[in-house]
């Protein structure tokens, strides 16, 4: 792992590394890519790589996602909010106890 500490990113480090020195507006960072990305060949090499989708992405498989998680959002969120901590109280002994001895956890 020690090796993967030193890996990152070179082109978006460089395009970050001239937004930042362009202006001195540090808030968003994509707005300001969007409108200057054709300024300069490092932030239009950048903003071209992050439009471009992988040869194995499908797309109609990607809609067929993203229409599930609209229609089943809100439920999905309470199932794994409840299921995390359902979790976290079987597996720790500390928050199991203290539910345990105040009837937290009884009808």
């Amino acid at each position: 792992m020690e090796p993967l500490k030193w890996e990152y990113d070179v082109l978006a480090s460089e395009a970050l590394r001239h937004l930042q020195s362009a202006t001195e507006d540090r808030g968003d960072s994509h707005s300001l890519l969007k409108r200057c990305h054709a300024s300069h060949p490092i932030l239009e090499r950048f903003w071209r790589a992050t439009r471009m989708f992988p040869v194995w992405v499908d797309s109609d498989q990607m809609e067929r996602d993203q229409a599930v998680c609209r229609c089943y959002a809100v439920p999905m969120m309470i199932v794994f909010a409840f299921q995390s901590f359902a979790g976290e109280i079987a597996a720790a002994l500390g928050p199991a106890e203290v539910f345990v001895r105040t009837g937290g956890l009884s009808q």
